[in-house]
């Protein structure tokens, strides 16, 4: 309950403080993974967000931590979700060779040039 409570206030102060499209950008998609012993795991899609997060967010996430837990709340950035990494295991742990490689050809392009002409004959003209 306090969780939840924390990541809402959280996202409220974001949102006060950030524009529209700041937080559309960089707090939307991230969600809070769980509160444990004064740190706050937190799933961001894109590893690049952690340093907006770390220079824009830390104070908001020191203002929600001591409203709701008394203490300070320190970050702690995942960038796979639990859930995600175990799936992908049980999906890819069969090797398939379903891949065939089809010959390389070259697709026939109308050039507008004389059949006549080849490199190696137009080349040789002297230039």
């Amino acid at each position: 309950m306090k969780e939840k409570k924390f990541w809402n206030r959280l996202l409220e102060l974001a949102h006060d403080k950030l524009t529209q499209s700041v937080y559309d950008f960089y707090i939307l998609d991230a969600k809070l993974v769980k509160v444990e012993d004064a740190t706050a795991t937190i799933f961001l899609p894109r590893d690049e967000m952690q340093i907006f997060w770390e220079r824009n967010i830390n104070g908001m996430l020191l203002a929600a931590g001591f409203e709701i837990y008394d203490t300070e709340i320190k970050a702690h950035y995942v960038f796979t979700k639990v859930e995600e990494a175990d799936s992908q295991v049980d999906i890819y742990s069969e090797p398939t060779n379903s891949y065939q490689q089809s010959p390389s050809t070259i697709p026939y392009s109308e050039t507008g040039l004389k059949e006549k002409y080849t490199f190696d004959n137009f080349c040789s003209r002297g230039w």
